[in-house]
């Protein structure tokens, strides 16, 4: 949804304001699709997490891969023609990069979001130990010795890849 577009009110999308306990059918049972609900919301949130590892784990797997062919490139006495041909490659290594960090960016928005709707559902059930609770005994993300996000680790990756492919071509252009 794009920003202007976007609601500004503080009140939950996440409930549909015409169905409530009372004209849903039996009160148990509106209770109990909530519950699953829940559990299927829950459920996808763990999946982007698991396609995020896979997705951190292809990218870290492609470059050290690249940085391995590079290294028994320089090993075997490879020579380059012209200098200037390291261009094209540094950008398409440095695109790599790039890719690697906005699908990181990515993940983490989207994360962030189904978080936020979690704990939108946990307001309703009895208690609430994902959003609240466990962020509450993690100090809030504010103490690093507490918690660490996971997202600024990965964020570094790709950032400490692409400056490694574009030290490694200033040195083949200066050498």
């Amino acid at each position: 949804m794009s920003g202007s577009s976007q609601k500004t009110s503080n009140k939950s999308d996440l409930w549909n304001e015409k169905v409530t306990p009372k004209n849903y059918g039996e009160s148990k049972q509106y209770y109990d699709h909530i519950l699953e609900q829940y559990k299927m919301y829950v459920a996808t949130a763990e999946s982007v997490s698991s396609r995020r590892g896979l997705s951190n784990t292809y990218f870290l797997t492609l470059h050290t891969l690249i940085v391995t062919a590079l290294g028994i490139l320089y090993e075997n006495g490879f020579q380059i023609q012209s200098k200037w041909v390291v261009f094209m490659p540094l950008l398409g290594l440095l695109t790599l990069c790039w890719t690697w960090w906005r699908l990181n960016q990515s993940y983490k928005q989207l994360n962030d979001a189904k978080f936020k709707v979690i704990d939108e559902f946990e307001k309703h059930l009895p208690t609430m130990p994902f959003v609240s609770a466990e962020w509450r005994v993690l100090g809030e993300g504010k103490d690093p010795k507490l918690y660490r996000s996971l997202s600024d680790v990965e964020n570094w990756v790709p950032i400490i890849f692409a400056g490694l492919y574009a030290f490694g071509s200033i040195l083949i252009l200066f050498a």
